[in-house]
Parts: structure tokens; sequence; C-alpha cells
């Protein structure tokens, strides 16, 4: 199912692709799947939403990360500092982290499902 589409990503540098859209879709999906969520709603909630148009942004940066024209290789300090993409990469790998930790089943507008995704951890 799709919940995001090229509408939705707003970024004027970045030209997201089709796996860019594919990638967002598929993170809304994992998540909502850990939190045993198994039916979101249509429309999905705008937070959730944000998710999925944040990964798909990621995505399109970590693909597109060192292909900066501007760029102006300086041997010392790297290319991090100066390239569009490392930038943005950093940004909305901050955001995506965020959304991820702080989304709930309840997020996704549903009843049922589980608060958090959580790992077990078990001694040996």
């Amino acid at each position: 199912m799709d919940y995001i589409d090229f509408g939705d990503i707003q970024d004027a540098v970045l030209d997201c692709k089709y796996e860019d859209i594919v990638y967002g879709n598929e993170i809304i999906n994992s998540l909502a799947s850990r939190l045993k969520v198994t039916d979101i709603p249509e429309p999905v909630p705008y937070i959730v939403k944000r998710l999925g148009v944040v990964a798909a942004c990621y995505n399109r940066c970590l693909l597109q990360t060192g292909t900066d024209p501007t760029t102006v290789f300086n041997g010392a300090g790297g290319v991090e500092n100066s390239d569009i993409y490392a930038q943005k990469l950093k940004l909305y790998k901050a955001e995506m982290e965020r959304l991820m930790a702080s989304l709930t089943a309840a997020d996704f507008g549903v009843t049922g499902g589980q608060g958090r995704a959580s790992i077990p951890l078990y001694r040996s």
C-alpha cells in the first residue's frame, strides 16, 4: 500500500525517485509490523506520513552524498561540511530516528497493537 507519493516530498533540493518512495512506504510498513498494527487507516495520520517522507528523503540523500558538484575537496576537512546531500543526510537521519523511537500504535490511529517496538534482551 502507498502511504506517501511524490506530491508529499517538499524538499526543493532533492529529486526523489520511485525507489525512495518505495523505501518510505516500506519503513511505515516495517514500523507498523513491529508495533503489531495490522490495519493502517486511510488516509494515514500526519505523523506516520511524515515518517515515510523523511525516510524517502533520507534514502535519496544517502544515495546522492558525494555527488554535489559545488563541493570542494580540501583533503583535510573532507567533503562532509560542504556537500549539501551529506548535510541533509544528517538532518533526515536524526528526524527519522526520533520519529521511529517516538511513534506508538496509537499514532497509527488504531486501537490494540503494541505501545512501542521493543527487543527483549536476555542474559546468557
